[in-house]
């Protein structure tokens, strides 16, 4: 796959879209703006460590046994 397949461009998603905003050999930045009410689908990424950062608004970020409103 290429590497910057999708640098400089914004995915669309269900829920709004993202948009890979830096990238190097050791992370990715992914800007992801979600819609009001809308929400992603279960998932994870076991081979990655991720981070969360709310820039605006409000969020619930659920887990398999928690969650955390922001």
């Amino acid at each position: 796959m290429n590497e910057n397949l999708f640098k400089e461009c914004i995915v669309n998603k269900p829920w709004g879209y993202e948009y890979l905003a830096y990238e190097n050999e050791e992370l990715s930045i992914w800007l992801l703006h979600l819609n009001h009410g809308a929400q992603t689908s279960l998932h994870c990424h076991p081979n990655k460590k991720t981070s969360l950062i709310l820039l605006d608004g409000e969020a619930e970020i659920s887990f398999i046994t928690s969650k955390i409103e922001a």
